[in-house]
């Protein structure tokens, strides 16, 4: 089975290898200095976290003051829910 194999892979290699352009020694590096990235990181992800903070704002339904519940159903307001923390339930 050995000489099998070894026959097939001569057989292909070549095939596998095709040579485009002839290499080349690069002049100039091909990627940025660190900083570059080290900003664009900063600026993408401040633009990214304003955008999903006006998400968040733009879509949340719940109420936080009187004021807009007044607006939203025209009537008084009776009764208000106290905010009780968790120190209090265990204690």
């Amino acid at each position: 089975m050995a000489r099998v194999t070894g026959h097939l892979g001569r057989f292909e290699e070549p095939d596998k290898l095709k040579i485009i352009d002839k290499p080349s020694v690069p002049n100039a590096p091909q990627n940025w200095p660190w900083w570059v990235n080290f900003l664009s990181g900063i600026l993408f992800g401040a633009v990214i976290a304003l955008f999903l903070v006006g998400i968040t704002i733009i879509f949340d339904t719940r109420l936080y003051q009187s004021n807009h519940i007044r607006q939203l159903v025209s009537y008084p307001i009776l009764v208000r829910i106290p905010y009780f923390s968790k120190e209090l339930e265990h204690g």
